[in-house]
């Protein structure tokens, strides 16, 4: 399955969350992407499992 993630907002509690939904799908064999903005963006930049 294709799952998009998508994080509103600045805040980096909802995105630590979706960043550990985002390796549970992975884990089950799913492809994961993530749209973000600002803080929520560089996190999930930085985090090298996906490709953001």
């Amino acid at each position: 399955m294709k799952i998009l993630l998508f994080i509103c907002g600045e805040g980096l509690g909802h995105t630590g969350r979706c960043l550990a939904l985002g390796r549970e799908f992975l884990a089950a064999g799913h492809e994961v992407n993530f749209g973000a903005y600002g803080y929520s963006k560089e996190l999930v930049q930085k985090n090298r499992l996906f490709g953001a």
